[in-house]
């Protein structure tokens, strides 16, 4: 009886030492990695800003005390007019102000006399003609060109996007409002939606910008990691994971730009492991 309960014990100790070897031998198995090549391109690198919608085509009436008291304005918000609809009334009989286009009316105020000349009292747009305006930095604006193609977003309608188009780039920097030394210098680009947009006037939107298409050697974004500063891939040497220090150029999300740190015929590990050690042997799928 005890010569058989020690041969149940000797077999559990040796499959638990079986398991024990496998395990370990799995621990230290080669992980299987996925690798490409530089290929040739061609990139549209995204620039990303924030713009607000305004009208293309709007009217300001300002109020002219040179004309006499003002009697009345005969609009309200929201009101759809017609050119030549009279907008404001004097008390002088022969002095009145009418639209010059037709459109709604987006906002009335009544405007001290000495705010007159900067402030309009009644403004009207055509809303069904809309634009986008947007700031980009100085480095942006190297590459931002009219009739360069434009996505639109909306937080108010997530999900949803819209076309448009660069219609204007300014040739002079946006003047800065708080007259500091060290303000950043943008400069104001115009889109134009392909459609209107059933958003607010005023209402906040994401811009992302095409800009010009250039070829270029390129890689996959998920073979590049990130330390710090540095921008690595692993490159597979002799079955095993090298790590080499990557200059980057442009992208457009999916694809990099790979200016130096490989050649074209290194096979580059697409979305490495975690954890992943320089000098690690690797099997290829």
């Amino acid at each position: 009886m005890k010569k058989k309960w020690l041969i149940g014990v000797g077999m559990v100790v040796l499959v638990g030492a079986m398991v024990t070897v496998a395990a370990l031998q799995g621990q230290g198995s080669a992980p299987e990695v996925e690798v490409t090549q530089l290929v040739k391109d061609e990139l549209s690198e995204e620039v990303m800003v924030s713009g607000t919608l305004m009208p293309r085509d709007q009217e300001q009436i300002f109020y002219q005390p040179e004309r006499g008291e003002l009697d009345v304005i005969k609009v309200e918000e929201g009101d759809k007019v017609k050119k030549g609809d009279t907008i404001l009334d004097y008390k002088n009989p022969y002095s009145r102000v009418k639209a010059s286009q037709s459109g709604t009316v987006i906002k009335v105020e009544e405007v001290p006399p000495s705010q007159a000349a900067t402030r309009p009292a009644v403004v009207i747009a055509d809303l069904e003609k809309q634009e986008v305006h947007a700031e980009v930095s100085e480095f942006e604006a190297l590459k931002v060109e009219k009739g360069q193609s434009v996505t639109l977003e909306s937080d108010a309608l997530p999900g949803e996007t819209w076309k448009g188009e660069v219609v204007r780039v300014a040739y002079l920097p946006a003047e800065s409002d708080t007259g500091g030394g060290n303000d950043q210098v943008v400069y104001p680009v115009t889109v134009q939606p392909e459609e209107a947009l059933p958003v607010k006037m005023g209402s906040k939107l994401m811009v992302v910008i095409q800009t010009q298409p250039t070829e270029a050697l390129t890689l996959p974004q998920s073979a590049v990691v990130t330390r710090g500063e540095k921008s690595l891939v692993f490159v597979v040497e002799d079955g095993k994971a090298r790590e080499r220090e990557v200059k980057l150029g442009i992208s457009d999300g999916e694809r990099v730009e790979v200016r130096s740190g490989v050649e074209q015929d290194d096979d580059v590990i697409v979305e490495p492991p975690q954890g992943l050690k320089n000098g690690e042997e690797v099997t290829v799928r």
